[in-house]
């Protein structure tokens, strides 16, 4: 088997991620679901890196043509999955933030009654 720059670079990579994804989980700044989340996709990404042939086994095993059509499918999958999930933590902050906005309105208009 021949190994290519991509192979090399690729997992070296994925190990910076990792460690940086170490660095923020130790000083509190990711949570524990997010840290395995973050260890996983770089981990599966250096995975498919260094073993290509696993894209071909995913291909045959969903029925599509090629490994690189079964690629573009999961990306597009995870990628949609990410942006519900961050869909669903923008509208769960608008809704902190209209409570939070509309309870400082309360507050200011009783001090303001409180003042005539």
């Amino acid at each position: 088997m021949e190994i290519t720059i991509y192979q090399l670079l690729t997992p070296l990579f994925a190990i910076l991620m990792i460690l940086k994804g170490i660095s923020r989980f130790k000083r509190g700044e990711m949570s524990i679901r997010k840290f395995i989340l973050w260890v996983l996709v770089w981990g599966g990404i250096s995975t498919l890196a260094l073993f290509p042939q696993f894209v071909k086994i995913a291909a045959d095993l969903t029925g599509l043509e090629s490994g690189i059509n079964a690629l573009i499918f999961f990306g597009f999958i995870f990628l949609f999955y990410i942006v519900f999930r961050l869909f669903i933590i923008v509208e769960h902050l608008e809704r902190e933030i209209t409570e939070i906005v509309r309870k400082k309105a309360i507050e200011d208009f009783k001090q303001q009654e409180g003042l005539k």
